[in-house]
């Protein structure tokens, strides 16, 4: 791997690490191809702008926040995003930290783009429960599991995406504890 070209790859997916996180997560159902690496690291800042009940965050700091997403083949993708180091100020004036969970993702894309046809994927994900929900509430304490199925298509310089998703969130082996989540998002991205 040519490290001028690794350097360049994380100058801009720290970007896109910020652009696409935590408010509109869209996947493009193209992969980075084999040995490619797409790295960044972030901060991020979130701020809710009505007060929440006492025991919750009214801001948080998300610090290195990390994305090192891979080519393992021409059409995979080996994918971990993780939250970094989360610290929170509550509406009484106390302060909370606590690690951030880790993701760990793989993205297979079935059909290449092409002139009539969109490409089409599949993205699995599980998110780890390295955040505690006790006292902080800056995690859930749980293991999440998503699968999504990505389409994506070029038209010029824009990449129309649509993503459908189902998540588990939660435990599923307890009754009343998880709970089954359906999503779809849909983005136009340009240069």
């Amino acid at each position: 791997m040519n490290c001028k070209f690794f350097a360049i790859g994380l100058v801009v997916s720290t970007g896109a690490l910020l652009a696409q996180q935590p408010t509109m997560h869209t996947e493009s159902a193209q992969t980075l191809g084999k040995e490619k690496v797409q790295a960044g690291l972030a901060a991020e800042y979130l701020r809710k702008s009505t007060p929440p009940p006492p025991e919750f965050p009214q801001s948080l700091w998300r610090m290195f926040v990390l994305g090192w997403h891979q080519g393992v083949a021409e059409n995979v993708n080996f994918d971990l995003d993780w939250f970094g180091g989360l610290s929170a100020s509550f509406p009484n004036g106390s302060r909370g930290f606590d690690w951030g969970d880790l993701t760990v993702s793989t993205k297979i894309m079935f059909f290449k783009e092409s002139e009539g046809f969109p490409a089409i994927g599949v993205r699995t994900s599980v998110k780890l429960p390295n955040s505690s929900y006790a006292e902080t509430r800056l995690g859930s304490n749980k293991t999440d599991f998503h699968t999504y199925v990505l389409l994506s298509k070029h038209f010029d310089n824009i990449e129309a995406r649509l993503n459908l998703r189902f998540s588990i969130v939660g435990d599923p082996q307890d009754v009343g504890v998880q709970d089954d989540v359906y999503g779809f998002n849909a983005a136009l991205v340009a240069p």
